[in-house]
C-alpha cells in the first residue's frame, strides 16, 4: 500500500504550484493549437488546389475538340481565383474564430 500513496495527487496543491493559472494556460494552448490547424489547413486547401488545377489541365490535353479544351481552361481559371480568394477567406475564418 506505500507505493500507491506515492502515485496520489493532491490536485489544489499541483494547481497552487503552477506558474500560471489554468485559464491562462487553456487560452495559451488554444491559440497554439488554432495557429498549427490554420498553417495546416492552408496546406491542404492549397494542395487540393493545386491537385484540381492539374487534373483540369490533363483533361484539357485529352479534349476531343477546342471547344472543349476552352471550357477545362476556364476551369482552370476559375479555380485560380477561387484560390487567391480562398487564401483571403482562411484568414476571415480564422478571425471569425478568434
Amino acid at each position: 500500500m506505500s507505493n500507491d500513496q506515492g502515485k496520489i495527487v493532491d490536485l489544489q496543491q499541483r494547481q497552487a504550484q503552477s506558474a500560471q493559472p489554468p485559464n491562462e494556460r487553456f487560452v495559451e494552448l488554444l491559440k497554439n493549437f488554432r495557429a498549427n490547424a490554420l498553417k495546416r489547413y492552408g496546406a491542404l486547401v492549397g494542395s487540393m488546389f493545386d491537385s484540381v488545377d492539374d487534373a483540369l489541365f490533363d483533361m484539357a490535353e485529352k479534349a476531343e475538340n477546342n471547344a472543349i479544351q476552352t471550357r477545362f481552361f476556364d476551369g482552370m481559371r476559375e479555380v485560380q481565383k477561387a484560390s487567391d480568394h480562398g487564401t483571403h477567406g482562411t484568414r476571415c475564418a480564422h478571425q471569425k474564430l478568434c
